[in-house]
């Protein structure tokens, strides 16, 4: 329900703006009703973001398309922003002026993640685990694959990487492992590396990683792939300076269209080159009053011109 501002006692600016965006947010659920699927009621919705926008009032300072515009994109991927299945996060972007702002992002979220694939048809169970020092862990690669892990819940000890498995509903099974050095490598390239969930969440962070790269190797269709493309947003790829092409610490290609990538129908990582699948087409941007879309064509910056924070 949108809140009557004439009925509410005096509010400090930050207060305001907090009431504003869930009035916002509100107006916006007849066109979230579109993009949900039948499972999540649109008012439920609602209540969850502005649930987000009171907990965090910083959503309220953000630009306003760049949270509409992520709504509207969970809507479309049918994760619900409760930071368990997706999660709003705000990122500080250098402007060409030299200027700042605060921009929203949705991140879908281990469990988000999860849910997408399990709905699949082909995967009866993903998941992921932190593996520590002091855990009875084994894996093994070749034309036999193993993997053996025992936590130690009473001293478990520092991480030394994380690991994630599926298992088919024909009965096959699949895991990836990345060591801590890995995961490392991939957050030096994120664009938020020092602050949100990889400073407050490194295990969630962790566990998203490398499902992140066992996914690209599962069954999935253009929706679910566009739910793992969602990831590759948080992780700045593009090479800077004079490289060209980046690695990971194991010494795996990263090509700088990988984000673009969706896997096909068939198991394996040539997967995506044998059978091309047509991208998902994104939810349109919401523009509200005059503020520009976040484009080029509308006066943004292009993202390799921005500097992120």
């Amino acid at each position: 329900m949108t809140e009557d501002l004439s009925t509410q006692p005096k509010l400090n600016p930050r207060q305001l703006a907090v009431v504003q965006r869930k009035n916002e947010i509100q107006s916006l659920e007849t066109d979230l009703k579109k993009m949900l699927p039948p499972s999540i009621p649109s008012d439920k919705f609602v209540r969850t973001v502005q649930t987000a926008i009171t907990l965090n009032p910083d959503l309220a300072e953000a630009d306003k398309n760049s949270v509409l515009n992520s709504c509207m994109k969970a809507a479309a991927d049918g994760l619900v922003l409760d930071g368990r299945e997706a999660a709003l996060t705000i990122y500080n972007v250098k402007q060409k002026d030299g200027s700042w702002k605060k921009v929203a992002q949705y991140i879908p979220m281990v469990a988000g993640i999860i849910k997408r694939v399990r709905n699949s048809g082909e995967v009866a169970r993903l998941n992921a685990f932190v593996v520590y020092e002091q855990d009875t862990f084994h894996v093994s690669y070749g034309l036999e694959m193993t993997l053996k892990h025992e936590p130690n819940f009473s001293n478990p000890g520092k991480p030394i990487g994380a690991y994630a498995v599926c298992l088919f509903k024909d009965g096959e099974v699949d895991f990836e492992f990345m060591s801590l050095q890995q995961i490392e490598g991939i957050r030096e390239r994120s664009k938020s590396k020092d602050t949100g969930p990889w400073k407050t969440d490194w295990s969630e962070m962790a566990r998203k990683t490398v499902i992140r790269r066992l996914a690209k190797r599962l069954p999935v269709d253009s929706d679910i792939a566009r739910v793992v493309q969602q990831i590759d947003e948080d992780y700045d790829m593009k090479p800077t300076g004079s490289a060209t092409v980046p690695h990971d610490t194991d010494g795996v290609v990263l090509e700088n269209d990988e984000g673009e990538k969706t896997a096909g129908k068939t198991r394996g990582a040539a997967a995506a080159k044998l059978n091309p699948k047509p991208k998902a087409p994104e939810p349109e941007p919401v523009v509200i009053e005059n503020e520009p879309a976040h484009s080029e064509t509308a006066g943004e910056p292009a993202d390799d011109d921005l500097d992120v924070m």
